[in-house]
């Protein structure tokens, strides 16, 4: 039950900082688009990382696609070098690198095959938090 309130909270705050905070988010009718190419990044509670989209879904045809990850540009946190590793990534996600001292992180998805890729996603700051391992789902 605990775990279902804080889940159903995360997601409350997300959505809210999505709305609010997103640099590249269009406006279209008053709510905000979510786009794969520029996932928001965000500690709650100074204890758990959320993505604002999971998977991060591509649909077929969209090909060579930098994905770039970022936290609000008043985060007290910041993506390490490795903030951002791809498990098994083959030749589909290549060149992954910090961004903007750390408020950003980005990689090329080449997608020109489809496939499901777990990634770790880590910040650093105080107080630590637990990396997360979401998904990025080439279609």
């Amino acid at each position: 039950m605990k775990k279902n309130v804080l889940v159903a909270i995360a997601t409350t705050l997300v959505l809210a900082a999505c709305a609010c905070d997103h640099p590249m988010h269009a406006q279209k009718m008053g709510s905000p688009a979510i786009d794969p190419e520029t996932p928001g990044v965000f500690v709650l509670d100074d204890k758990i990382i959320v993505v604002n989209q999971e998977p991060i879904f591509f649909a077929k045809g969209k090909q060579n696609v930098r994905i770039t990850w970022y936290l609000p540009a008043d985060s007290k946190y910041r993506f390490p070098k490795d903030g951002i590793v791809i498990k098994d990534p083959g030749d589909q996600i290549i060149d992954c690198h910090q961004e903007q001292n750390g408020l950003r992180f980005s990689c090329l998805n080449k997608h020109s095959q489809p496939g499901k890729y777990k990634y770790t996603i880590k910040v650093e700051g105080s107080p630590p938090v637990t990396p997360s391992d979401p998904i990025i789902l080439n279609d």
